[in-house]
């Protein structure tokens, strides 16, 4: 099968299951989702009020404007689910097709990952990530002006989404394990002197004073979420899933950049910033154990993961243990997916699925 032919069946899979997707968190109930009635009270209450009034409300100002937008046209709160889930589904499914080299697992591993549950749950969370990935395709492009503008835009609905700016001076880093020991070192600092970082945060973010009550807030989630991105960190690893920096003369530095295309220099920056990336989820996830709130802030960058590890897989040359290892990753995220539906099944509160209708 040509390479044309391929990736035409998996535009075409990406479509359906994209559409599915759509249907089922789009059309869900008010009780699916942990936050989902907050999101429906507050579009009621934009509905039924002016526009200064809903400005007062809790949630930023771009949402508000969001919802109002929505309910000068339709009255039922539905419509703004549908919408919402539109929007997500849409964005994060380009940002798989145009990044993913097995779209098949990416999709997958949306679900599994637990992704796919969080964005009906925290849904303005995931306009803001579908916004940020939508975005990815101007960090690759090196355009920072149209990149900043996707920031401004996804903060309009999610205030946390500026962090992602980091994605963007990520992408010219070539790998060095020496970075990977200062990441490492400026985290340990970070998490033993959280206190008083924390209070910093507080100091430019308000609004998040409420959430001092969850310092120290070693919940299980955060350990477990930790234990699985060091294992997909771990993979990438393994496979040397990254471009290596490395100190080169001059003459074999001029050489290099006529033997390498354009094509191939972002191919290998592709690969370390995606290494990069998932480490920073993997040292977030860790501070989480001590403010679980870091959790939803980290998944402008663990959600990168989707196309991380079908692109690691693709890496090994031995179509056999390639084969192995999307079958042992298909498993372990299957059962992953499945005991945490069973034991905690309150996480997200997405089951039992109920359609509005």
């Amino acid at each position: 099968m040509s390479i044309y032919n391929l990736r035409n069946k998996q535009k075409l899979f990406l479509f359906f299951a994209c559409a599915i997707l759509f249907v089922v968190s789009g059309l869900r109930d008010v009780s699916v989702g942990s936050d989902t009635v907050s999101y429906i009270n507050t579009f009621n209450f934009v509905r039924d009020n002016s526009i200064s009034q809903s400005l007062n409300l809790y949630f930023e100002k771009g949402y508000i404007i969001y919802n109002y937008i929505i309910s000068r046209f339709f009255s039922s709160a539905q419509v703004l689910l549908i919408v919402s889930s539109f929007i997500t589904i849409l964005l994060i499914g380009r940002f798989i097709y145009k990044n993913s080299k097995n779209v098949y697992l990416s999709i997958y591993l949306f679900i599994t990952l637990m992704y796919y549950y969080s964005s009906m749950n925290i849904l303005r969370q995931y306009i803001a990530v579908s916004i940020i990935v939508f975005g990815y395709e101007y960090v690759k492009e090196r355009k920072f002006i149209r990149y900043l503008f996707s920031i401004i835009v996804a903060s309009f609905f999610h205030t946390t989404a500026v962090m992602a700016i980091f994605i963007y001076f990520l992408y010219t880093l070539k790998f060095s394990f020496k970075r990977v020991l200062l990441f490492l070192v400026y985290t340990l600092v970070i998490y033993f002197m959280f206190v008083p970082f924390f209070n910093f945060i507080i100091d430019l973010f308000p609004r998040y004073t409420a959430y001092e009550s969850r310092l120290d807030s070693n919940n299980l989630a955060s350990y477990i979420s930790t234990i699985v991105y060091i294992l997909i960190l771990l993979l990438g690893l393994t496979f040397k899933y990254y471009d290596v920096d490395k100190k080169e003369g001059k003459s074999n530095s001029l050489s290099k950049s006529i033997e390498r295309t354009e094509l191939e220099k972002k191919k290998n920056n592709s690969k370390s910033v995606l290494t990069y990336i998932i480490l920073i989820t993997v040292l977030l996830t860790f501070l989480s154990t001590k403010l679980n709130i870091l959790a939803r802030a980290n998944v402008y960058f663990s959600i990168f993961s989707i196309i991380y590890i079908p692109n690691v897989l693709l890496e090994i040359k031995n179509r056999y243990l390639r084969g192995l290892w999307i079958y042992i990753v298909i498993v372990l995220f299957g059962l992953y997916n499945l005991i945490i539906f069973l034991y905690r099944p309150d996480w997200h509160r997405v089951v039992p699925y109920r359609f509005f209708f």
